[in-house]
């Protein structure tokens, strides 16, 4: 029995929550949508309000130091400049005039004394063994002992303490201890080591008077020996000492009465000069409310005359916000680039990066578009109509070069054709404001720089954007359409069925696209990823059985076709795995929508004819979809089935494919698979013919060639005549 049965309470319950849901959500989608929209447009609004006014316009800017000044500028008012040079000068003599900073470190002293005990420690042990014994072993340890001393002491000053008695060593070592202590406590620095020596044996000297002169310097060498310093330089110390000296010093000023020249016209500014023209503030630009409003305003009807047309004329990215913040992204990067170049040259402003970005990454209508404003934008930002006029001959240009860029190669032509319009351009507003002939060409050669840059960033700035914003450009559909890519090369390894029918759709998909003027290769490179999910089961799909067993023949009807609509979710696992563009993952989920297994579904319900338990739901054999979105996997949905349908045909004559193009035609738009994409009834019809001329191609009728062994025959009796 084929038919529905009642749905559950529970069920009819949520399915009743989930109506009233949907009557809510578009309304809350729309005003989520509207508060971006205006998030994105005030944002957008004062980024590039923010470009015009912030800083110094490139117009505005009279004096830099270095330049020839243009005109002598004398003081409006009495003012104090700071004299900088004097200034450094009298700070660095404060910081020169500073003490080094040492810090007492009592481990040093300590150190020392342990040194001093350590050794005559060592050499009263020495003395001990010279007196008991002078056999070898003695001599051994003696040898030891001695290259255990901390210090280097003299051979007399060696051979006098360790041939001392006991006692007369502790007394040695006690006045030792005594001149090593004076010395510490007046602190040795690191650097007065040979002056605290020095102070040392004066001491010595004079208390040691009357000590025999060997012993005497005995006691002086161990004890100077022994000495390390216990005040360390401190750098830290010493730097913030200098820093608070300079900081102690006030600014040294220099003042400049009213009326006195502070630069003449024809004379190089200097740093000086600067200094006073900053005091005065020629170079400053003030805060000017009106001229702020002006700017605003404009931007702003900038903004909305872009925004009305998308309304009008491309609904479909006026609603969407991710390519209205790529537009917006866009525009702000031109204008901060024209705005951080046009200071060294107004036509050194590359509004053409705005028309290569929007062509590439969005269309060429809206390119036309927005390289308006940002021409506009520009003549606002330099104060210049021939830069807004070159600024937009160079947009223009460089969107009709683009127009047909199908590689990489072409974008240096591209380039070209930029670089000479506006050296053309900057020549011709040369001519007209009779300008010397050294100043027109320096216009030129800004303005050739001009169009070899503007291509140059776009393309630097096109995979940024690409991928921040997730769009596909046509260079990337190019580099995966490649058919040495891992994918591509394992679909035709393991679906070689597959592979040709994919390549087989791609062809009539391409050529079909052509004929509607949508995007050709968008559809040529959705066609060969669109079946990849067959690989992971390449077996239970016809074209790969190559007459081989079919595995559906063990099968359930409903487990064949959960494996069918399986190719669809291994495809899109596939592409995530591999990191396809999500334009081609729209094809791999779209090109079935929502469509019927109809050889099962049939199957099914001849199973279950007579039974009264058994449900078929035509549901079941659907695929979960989304139905086609685009034009491009509309067309690829279309030429899939027809592809695979012209197969089975036995006597492929023109009638034939053309009927069967219409039939699958027919078939897609009356089961609404094509209800939600821009298809119209004549893009159909274009798509009709386009399918039957490249199916007419494919399967065309051949001459009967004669078989092998009739052609030998005659060949032996011409032979023979030809003799004769």
């Amino acid at each position: 029995m084929v038919g529905a049965t009642p749905a559950p309470r529970g069920l009819a319950c949520a399915l009743s929550q989930k109506k009233r849901f949907q009557v809510y959500s578009p309304a809350r989608q729309r005003l989520r949508k509207l508060i971006a929209l205006w998030a994105l447009f005030g944002c957008t609004l004062v980024f590039l309000l923010a470009l015009l006014e912030i800083g110094d316009l490139p117009t505005s800017i009279t004096f830099k130091a270095g330049q020839v000044s243009p005109r002598t500028i004398k003081a409006d008012r009495t003012v104090e400049v700071i004299n900088t040079r004097a200034t450094e000068a009298a700070r660095k003599q404060a910081a020169d005039a500073v003490s080094r900073v040492f810090l007492f470190d009592p481990r040093a002293s300590q150190m020392s004394e342990d040194k001093l005990s350590t050794t005559y420690d060592l050499l009263g042990e020495v003395a001990g063994l010279r007196r008991a014994s002078k056999a070898a072993a003695s001599s051994a340890r003696v040898r030891e002992l001695l290259y255990q001393l901390p210090i280097s002491l003299t051979p007399t000053a060696l051979d006098t303490l360790t041939r001392s008695p006991q006692s007369k060593l502790q007394e040695m070592e006690t006045r030792s201890h005594d001149l090593l202590w004076k010395v510490l406590e007046n602190g040795v620095r690191t650097d007065g080591i040979a002056e605290a020596r020095r102070s040392l044996q004066q001491e010595g000297e004079a208390k040691l008077s009357m000590v025999p002169p060997t012993v005497r310097q005995a006691i002086i060498e161990t004890a100077a020996e022994c000495i390390v310093p216990n005040r360390n330089y401190d750098q830290d110390a010493t730097a913030g000492a200098q820093q608070a000296a300079m900081a102690g010093v006030g600014p040294v000023t220099t003042v400049l009465p009213e009326g006195a020249v502070v630069v003449r016209e024809g004379e190089i500014i200097s740093d000086d000069h600067m200094r006073v023209l900053e005091a005065l503030k020629v170079n400053q630009v003030t805060f000017n409310g009106p001229r702020l409003l002006g700017h605003a305003l404009l931007v702003c009807i900038l903004m909305l005359v872009t925004l009305g047309y998308m309304s009008q004329m491309r609904r479909d990215l006026y609603t969407r916000p991710r390519e209205l913040g790529l537009l917006a992204t866009i525009a702000v990067i031109t204008a901060f680039v024209c705005r951080s170049l046009s200071g060294l040259s107004p036509f050194l402003a590359p509004v053409a990066v705005a028309s290569v970005l929007a062509t590439m990454l969005i269309e060429s209508r809206m390119a036309f578009l927005l390289t308006g404003f940002c021409a506009l934008y520009v003549g606002v930002l330099t104060q210049s109509l021939p830069a807004t006029c070159v600024g937009l001959i160079s947009g223009v240009t460089a969107i009709l070069a683009l127009k047909r860029t199908d590689n990489r190669a072409n974008l240096i032509a591209a380039m070209a054709v930029v670089a000479l319009t506006n050296t053309l351009g900057t020549a011709t507003f040369a001519l007209i404001a009779a300008k010397t002939l050294q100043s027109g060409f320096y216009d030129m050669v800004f303005g050739f720089l001009n169009g070899l840059l503007s291509v140059a960033l776009a393309v630097g700035v096109l995979p940024v954007l690409e991928h921040l914003f997730g769009v596909t450009t046509h260079f990337r559909l190019l580099d995966i359409s490649n058919p040495g890519e891992p994918l591509l090369q394992r679909l035709l390894r393991e679906a070689p069925g597959t592979y040709q029918h994919s390549i087989m759709v791609a062809n009539l998909a391409e050529s079909a696209a052509q004929a509607i003027g949508a995007n050709a290769l968008r559809c040529k490179v959705g066609a060969y990823y669109h079946d990849i999910g067959k690989m992971k089961r390449p077996r239970f799909f016809v074209e790969n059985q190559m007459g081989g067993e079919n595995p559906h023949d063990k099968l359930t009807p409903t487990l064949s076709t959960m494996i069918i609509h399986s190719h669809v979710k291994d495809g899109l696992e596939m592409a995530k795995q591999h990191k396809l563009p999500d334009v081609i993952v729209d094809f791999i989920a779209q090109h079935h929508g929502t469509s019927l297994v109809s050889y099962f579904y049939h199957q099914a319900c001849k199973g279950c004819e007579g039974s009264a338990t058994t449900t078929v739901f035509e549901e079941d054999f659907r695929y979960p979809g989304p139905k086609p979105q685009t034009r491009e996997t509309a067309i690829v949905l279309i030429c899939d089935g027809i592809e695979a349908a012209a197969r089975c045909l036995r006597d492929p004559t023109p009638e034939k494919i053309s009927e069967l193009v219409n039939k699958m035609i027919r078939h897609h738009l009356e089961d609404g698979q094509l209800d939600e994409c821009d298809l119209s009834l004549k893009d159909l019809r274009l798509i009709r013919e386009s399918l039957v001329r490249s199916l007419q191609g494919i399967y065309h009728s051949r001459v009967e060639y004669p078989e092998p062994a009739s052609l030998a025959g005659r060949r032996k009796v011409t032979n023979l005549r030809r003799k004769a």
